[in-house]
């Protein structure tokens, strides 16, 4: 049975979505624009991938066990902005591609 809550959480993930859309679409303006040798600092993979999980958790229409197992403590140099949307595109695509099928999504960065 849906409730009045149901469609404005619908349109509380839109909204979201499209937030992270226009971000995104902003940030590759950016860097497009930019010039030059790339710059950065070392980046916490770690808790740059909590908060895209975090981020995911906000995003998904039912409640799901969101799990992102990390096999390093290595921090990787780069602009924590660019790899929060590198990385946040790759989890998008993950689940894009699994579908409603398969919750987890396995990678290896070496």
């Amino acid at each position: 049975m849906l409730t009045c809550a149901d469609p404005i959480d619908a349109m509380r993930r839109q909204a979201l979505r499209m937030t992270a859309i226009v971000h995104d679409l902003l940030e590759l303006s950016r860097l497009e624009a930019e010039e030059g040798a790339p710059t950065g600092e070392p980046v916490d993979v770690g808790g740059l991938l909590a908060r895209l999980r975090s981020d995911l958790l906000a995003r998904l229409s039912e409640a799901r066990d969101v799990q992102i197992v990390i096999d390093s403590s290595e921090r990787l140099l780069g602009v924590e902005a660019q790899l929060h949307s590198a990385f946040g595109n790759l989890l998008g695509k993950c689940r894009q591609i699994h579908g409603g099928g398969r919750d987890d999504c396995d990678a290896l960065v070496g």
